[in-house]
């Protein structure tokens, strides 16, 4: 029996079984609204097949909030478009368990904003592998080298000695990446969300 979503109210949302919730069709997704998806219960969103949630629409996503983001897999989470995933709010993001964050693809980190990035604790940013590193762009990152503010990676750039220029790679003795603002007592020449300290040796 074909299921019609339109008038369905939240609380008849929440009570569709799983075998109902997999029966949907693509055209079926397509008209749900943000406060239906928000409806879904937590063994609903578990049984969402990756497909449905590819078909998700960036103002649909909207309403899912961080404890329902928890319980996607990361198979279904690496389903979501690096347009999807960079629609999802701060505290969505900040809610991932970090095996969740460990999974993204490069496209999924690079879609971040640097208030996202920024808001992500200090274990979540130690599972990132240095494949997703490379997916961030030099808004997210701020450099320092033996504790001396570097400035960004942009052609001409007006404010300091970038990072390529400053030490050869064959020179550094480690790479440091920590979450969030550096210190208030530390220079600064951008308000990077990230920093990113080159130790050379």
């Amino acid at each position: 029996m074909a299921i019609n979503i339109t008038n369905m109210t939240p609380s008849e949302i929440a009570a569709l079984t799983a075998s109902e919730i997999a029966s949907l069709t693509t055209s079926d997704w397509a008209v749900f609204t943000s406060e239906q998806i928000q409806a879904l219960t937590t063994s609903q969103l578990r049984s969402l097949q990756t497909a449905a949630l590819s078909m998700l629409t960036t103002e649909q996503l909207k309403g899912l909030e961080a404890g329902e983001m928890r319980v996607l897999s990361t198979a279904q989470l690496a389903a979501l478009s690096a347009e999807q995933f960079g629609s999802l709010s701060v505290d969505v993001i900040g809610g991932l368990q970090a095996q969740q964050i460990a999974s993204l693809s490069t496209a999924q980190v690079a879609s971040l904003s640097s208030a996202v990035f920024g808001a992500l604790s200090t274990t979540q940013i130690a599972t990132l592998s240095s494949t997703q590193v490379q997916g961030f762009s030099t808004q997210q990152l701020g450099f320092t080298m033996d504790g001396v503010p570097l400035g960004d990676q942009s052609y001409g750039n007006f404010n300091g000695l970038s990072p390529q220029r400053a030490v050869i790679s064959e020179n550094v003795g480690s790479v440091r990446l920590t979450a969030g603002a550096a210190d208030l007592g530390t220079a600064s020449v951008s308000n990077q969300a990230a920093s990113r300290s080159i130790a050379s040796g």
